[in-house]
C-alpha cells in the first residue's frame, strides 16, 4: 500500500532527524544492536512519529493523495 510507504518514508526521516540532533547512535549502529535494545532507543522517537501522523493536517494530506486512484483488490 503506497500510504504506508509515505508514513516509513516519513517515519525513516524524522528518525534520521532526531538521531542528528541527539547523542542517539547512528542507524547503522542502532541496526546491530539486539531488538530489546533497539526498541528502547526507538520507543521515544515511533511515539513522536505516531502523534505527527495522528495530528499533523499535512500528513493526513499526503495519505489522501497516495491513496486516490488506487483500486480496492479486495472486491
Amino acid at each position: 500500500m503506497k500510504t504506508l510507504g509515505v508514513i516509513k518514508m516519513l517515519s525513516i526521516d524524522t528518525i534520521n532527524e532526531n538521531i542528528a540532533q541527539s547523542s542517539l547512535p547512528s542507524l547503522q549502529e542502532i541496526a546491530q544492536l539486539s531488538l530489546s535494545e533497539r526498541y528502547k532507543l526507538l520507543r521515544p522517537l515511533i511515539q513522536e512519529i505516531a502523534e505527527d501522523v495522528n495530528n499533523d493536517p499535512e500528513l493526513d494530506f499526503f495519505s489522501e493523495i497516495e491513496g486516490e486512484g488506487l483500486e480496492n483488490d479486495d472486491d
